[in-house]
């Protein structure tokens, strides 16, 4: 009911003035300052419709034309996850680093992406369960003994849970914008803060190099298991695409269209085709 996801809800984030901050960096979108410097495209400017490749005149207009038409985009602005060494990994980025490496014919392939696609709403729910601040709600007047058990093993799980989140988002609030995100593997910088973690959350919006979240065609291909420094604290990294973008184009990190959806045919179609 409404009641019941109301109170699994409650303490999932912290108390706000309202949730647009929150929502606007899970759901990856740039504003204000954070775009300054950057061009349109690498904003993603051209699939929020902010941007027309069909009219002018504005200021950066050659320019975007030209990378949209003729140039390739080696950067983008993107949410990125940021969790504790030791944490387990969600499932969704351990598909997306077998798809990288060319092992997607283990799942459905159709339907994996090079990285996890996730709206504003999912990433929370499963960014609030990783924080151990969903708890199950039991709608039952009593409990068996070992039932009561059970849940009294699950409630200490969650409070260590809850205390590792506590920590993780302690050290995140040294994060501060323009920070670079560099990889430990090999020292280069990989990205940069744009905006940092919402109050209760552990996102950061960040201008990413796509070949170093496996977006576009390279020879140090994102895994799970890559760190990365930001300040001088290491992190695991989890990039993930927000619901509304398009699929990228590995070679020119453009979007493409989606293919078309095979659908079997009628057998008045079956008919009508071989007649042709």
């Amino acid at each position: 009911s409404n009641a019941d996801f109301a109170e699994m809800m409650e303490g999932a984030f912290p108390a706000a003035q309202g949730n647009y901050e929150v929502m606007r960096r899970l759901a990856g979108v740039a504003e204000g300052s954070e775009l300054q410097g950057k061009t349109a495209l690498e904003c993603n400017q051209e699939w929020l419709n902010a941007v027309s490749f069909s009219k002018g005149c504005y200021l950066g207009q050659e320019l975007t034309a030209r990378t949209m038409h003729t140039g390739a985009i080696r950067k983008r602005v993107m949410p990125v996850m940021l969790v504790e060494k030791e944490w387990e990994i969600p499932t969704s980025w351990t598909m997306a680093q077998q798809v990288q490496e060319g092992r997607d014919d283990m799942f459905a392939a159709e339907i994996l992406k090079s990285l996890p696609q996730f709206s504003a709403a999912s990433i929370g729910g499963l960014m609030a369960m990783m924080m151990g601040a969903l708890e199950n709600i039991d709608a039952s007047s009593s409990l068996d003994a070992d039932e009561a058990a059970e849940q009294t093993e699950e409630a200490a799980k969650r409070e260590k849970v809850q205390k590792q989140a506590e920590l993780l988002l302690e050290k995140m609030s040294g994060i501060e914008r323009g920070d670079k995100i560099v990889d430990t593997q090999d020292d280069k910088t990989i990205g940069q803060v744009l905006s940092t973690p919402a109050p209760g959350t552990n996102v950061v919006l960040a201008q990413m190099r796509l070949d170093r979240v496996g977006l576009t065609t390279t020879k140090t291909p994102w895994k799970k298991t890559n760190k990365v420094r930001v300040g001088d604290t290491e992190y695991r990294y989890l990039p993930y695409t927000p619901i509304w973008w398009p699929i990228v184009d590995s070679e020119t990190g453009k979007g493409r269209p989606p293919e078309p959806i095979k659908t079997e045919e009628s057998p008045e179609e079956k008919v009508a085709n071989e007649e042709a």
